[in-house]
């Protein structure tokens, strides 16, 4: 998960993954009702003041998600999904570091946010990629 020399640090895209998973993570288990394309996966949590959405698309094509919100349908409330997203195009990108010298970093987490329209959020999902998105209540 951590890589280091004698003069830093190079996280790697698990490493990333794992601190999206825990840091967008709720108390209570969300049971999921539908379908998912093939190579995709959904996870839903929540606590008392929000959802948590995680999203991962481990296939080759993009995909559009529709996922129903419970207690979202409010049309006038301007609604957003907060996070991280992981991306790469290519499978096997990772992040490098030799014994000397500073870290090369190919896949980084960036900031997103996704609105939510009538108690739905609709996306489409980059290839290779992991979503970590918090909904406030």
């Amino acid at each position: 998960l951590i890589n280091f020399n004698p003069g830093t640090l190079c996280l790697s895209a698990n490493y990333y993954v794992q601190k999206m998973f825990a840091c967008h993570l709720g108390t209570r288990y969300l049971p999921f009702e539908g379908t998912l394309p093939e190579h995709s996966y959904f996870s839903a949590t929540e606590d008392e003041h929000a959802l948590h959405i995680k999203l991962v698309n481990t296939g080759a094509e993009a995909h559009t998600a529709a996922v129903r919100l419970p207690g979202q349908q409010s049309a006038g409330a301007h609604v957003s999904a907060c996070g991280e997203l992981l991306h790469s195009d290519d499978p096997h990108v990772r992040n490098d570091l030799k014994f000397a010298g500073e870290a090369v970093c190919h896949i980084c987490p960036e900031p997103i946010e996704i609105p939510v329209t009538g108690g739905v959020l609709q996306m489409e999902m980059k290839p290779y990629s992991v979503y970590a998105l918090t909904i406030e209540k």
